[in-house]
Formats: structure tokens, sequence, C-alpha cells
């Protein structure tokens, strides 16, 4: 990953799911790497997506849409999360 994004460092960031490697490659930009909560709400977004297309029309605009798919689809990976961790 570092390779294509000309990376300035990397470090590794542990939290309580895990370790995350992130990529620095600029001085303010990071780029860090998938999580599994990432994977749950990628997932959840995938299966939310034909729900939303249907209600399209309920939404201000396509970045209202877009950000109540990815909050929502962030709650369901956070169940996921907490769920796992019982």
């Amino acid at each position: 990953m570092s390779d294509k994004l000309n990376a300035t460092k990397t470090e590794t960031f542990k939290n309580k799911v895990g370790e995350i490697k992130a990529v620095w490659v600029s001085e303010f930009e990071i780029v860090r790497e998938k999580t599994l909560r990432d994977e749950f709400a990628i997932e959840a977004m995938k299966s939310l997506m034909h729900i939303y297309w249907e209600m399209q029309d309920q939404y201000e605009n396509g970045s209202a849409l877009i950000k109540c798919h990815v909050e929502t689809a962030y709650q369901y990976a956070d169940a996921m999360m907490k769920e796992r961790s019982k």
C-alpha cells in the first residue's frame, strides 16, 4: 500500500479492536487500512443499497442520501462489533 501512495512514514496504532496500520502520504494526510468495522459497514451498505434507492426521493439531494446510507451502515457495523465482543 505505501509504495502506491508514496508514503512518508507508516505507524501502527492500537485500539480496542486491535491494531490499525496507518500510512502517512503527506504531512497532513493519513490513510489507514480497513478494519473489521469497515468490513462490516461495507457489507451492510451492500444489503441496504436497494432500500436507499427506493427511498431516494425522500432526500434533499444525493449527498444527504449517501450520508444517511453511510451512517446507517456504520450503526450496523457498531452493533455487530458489540455483539462480537460478548
